[in-house]
């Protein structure tokens, strides 16, 4: 994927269009090395990842310029766009949703905030079809900046998350939990620093929040039989298949997203949070940083393997399994050893949190 990466970035800046976008966007998927995600995970993660960078925030902009051009004028307060789950932790595969919400500047009048509101419903829903034109579904939880509950003045964010953190359910902590995810992404720095900084004081002032976190984090167990099987899918058209996302991947990054938030550690890539808690020693002896940081890159590998499609919409999607036939014996050993270490991970989070 690296010299394709190269051409795909210097051109996505050039692009005037959204059907110039796209065609970058195919031609990306399309000649996708394989051969660069085996050698090495990790790298053909970051590369994948800024190209997606570019190519949202390259549809944020022609979205603006439409917008103006359409004679509704610029951003009329400063505002900033952002990225949720995957998109937030610069782990994107190729065919990843839309996870993204805004936040704009408060207003003071009722004659501004009409106008503000309307600027950017406007601006909100055309990134949003501009994205799912680029090959982007919706997020199924509708968790999107075209939905109105994620398209708000600070104010209002600042009262929702704390809100959340005073109030936690399973909702409120799953909502709680994503946006600890959330990056930056386009607009003004300064404003989701502010988001930012509600978020880490809120967290910091309730660490008793944690405990209900816990639950959300372990809902999803890694897919190991408690004799040490690989657990597969029993029935249907995926008999036989394992499901990476949610009993590989999921367990994992959510469970280091906890032991970060229990560290005190917001940062929003898992790479990143492996790294801190190395350096803070929140690590027990059986869950050695290189070991984890392996495992990461292989969950990396699997779930970048699992095979896609490109839907009668027009935009990627995959179910998040490897099928039977590509579960070859290595690939079962190697899936084993990444679920044992899972399976360790989730126990220490378990552990250390109800010791806090």
């Amino acid at each position: 994927m690296s010299g394709l990466h190269l051409y795909c970035t210097k051109q996505i800046a050039d692009c005037v269009t959204v059907e110039q976008l796209r065609a970058i966007r195919d031609c990306a998927f399309s000649g996708s090395d394989s051969n660069f995600l085996l050698e090495d995970p990790l790298e053909w993660n970051r590369q994948n990842n800024e190209m997606h960078d570019q190519l949202i925030r390259r549809t944020i902009q022609l979205s603006e310029m439409k917008l103006a051009d359409q004679g509704k004028g610029t951003p009329p307060v400063p505002y900033v766009f952002l990225l949720f789950g995957s998109g937030g932790r610069s782990e994107q595969t190729l065919w990843s949703d839309q996870d993204n919400g805004l936040v704009y500047e408060n207003i003071g009048t009722d004659r501004e905030r009409g106008r503000v509101e309307q600027y950017f419903n406007d601006l909100a829903s055309l990134i949003f079809h501009n994205l799912v034109h680029l090959g982007y579904p919706p997020c199924p939880g509708n968790v999107v900046a075209d939905n109105g509950r994620w398209r708000i003045p600070l104010s209002a964010w600042e009262a929702m998350i704390t809100r959340w953190i005073s109030t936690p359910d399973w909702e409120s902590m799953r909502y709680a939990l994503m946006i600890s995810d959330m990056r930056w992404i386009h607009g003004d720095a300064n404003l989701f620093n502010r988001v930012h900084r509600v978020f880490r004081n809120a967290i910091r002032d309730n660490p008793q929040v944690l405990i209900p976190m816990l639950k959300n984090t372990l809902h999803h167990k890694v897919s190991l039989g408690v004799f040490g099987q690989l657990l597969r899918e029993r029935y249907g058209e995926f008999a036989g298949s394992v499901d990476v996302k949610y009993g590989m991947y999921i367990p994992f990054v959510n469970g280091i997203r906890l032991l970060s938030l229990r560290s005190g550690l917001f940062t929003n890539s898992t790479l990143d949070r492996l790294m801190l808690l190395e350096h803070t020693g929140e690590l027990p002896g059986d869950l050695d940083p290189i070991k984890l940081r392996h495992t990461f890159a292989a969950l990396l590998k699997f779930r970048a393997l699992t095979p896609c499609e490109k839907t009668n919409s027009g935009v990627y999607a995959t179910t998040g399994k490897l099928p039977a036939e590509m579960l070859t014996k290595e690939r079962v050993r190697e899936i084993k050893h990444c679920l044992i270490t899972g399976n360790s991970l989730q126990r220490w989070v378990e552990k250390s949190v109800n010791r806090r």
